[in-house]
């Protein structure tokens, strides 16, 4: 491959019955200079630094950017969010955030991303949190906008969200006094009216 190039790729299965459909594509950029392929290792590099001080941001890679939404600095919760282009080896500052938002729930379908749940910042400066939230939200990257989608049955934090074809599926995090839970809730989005639905819980 090419050093800095971004490449698509789907993958499919294959047994005695023949082989399955296609993967959804994903893709990703190249490293530059020698690859991985080629030396046998892995080398770090530097990139430009982060806009701002963050942790515990929400994070996901569309179209081989990274964006960051939401996060902590050290003097609380913020609702500013961020995209890195590793072409360019620049960030843009997005749209921030309907609420100031960490350890929500993050996952990719598409061209949205996904945050489901997490600790919601309260006040206009400082630690002040709510530690769950029955809110869900999705950002398309296209438009830099957010909507709001069919809430969680029960408010969480820290929680697992993953995209498996056109469903999402929430799992685990805490309840609003931060004990752990095993519910896990699915979301249709082709069929967002009929809300979350329940399936197999955690075993513990």
């Amino acid at each position: 491959l090419a050093s800095n190039t971004y490449y698509v790729y789907r993958v499919r299965a294959y047994n005695g019955a023949g082989n399955s459909a296609y993967s959804n594509e994903d893709g990703s950029t190249t490293l530059s200079g020698s690859t991985p392929a080629a030396t046998g290792t892995l080398h770090w590099s530097t990139v430009a630094a982060s806009p701002v001080p963050r942790a515990e941001g929400q994070t996901g890679v569309v179209g081989g950017k990274l964006y960051v939404l939401g996060g902590v600095d050290n003097v609380g919760p913020y609702a500013r969010s961020d995209v890195y282009d590793p072409a360019t080896n620049k960030w843009t500052r997005l749209r921030d955030l309907p609420k100031k938002l960490t350890h929500a729930g993050t996952t990719v379908e598409g061209r949205n991303i996904y945050l489901a749940g997490g600790y919601i910042g309260t006040a206009s400066t400082g630690w002040a949190q709510t530690f769950a939230t029955r809110e869900v939200w999705r950002y398309n990257v296209d438009t830099n906008a957010y909507t709001a989608m069919p809430q969680l049955p029960a408010a969480r934090g820290g929680g697992a969200l993953v995209a498996l074809g056109r469903k999402l599926h929430f799992v685990a995090g805490a309840d609003i006094n931060r004990a752990d839970r095993g519910e896990h809730w699915v979301l249709n989005l082709d069929n967002t009216a009929a809300g979350w639905t329940s399936a197999a819980t955690m075993p513990n």
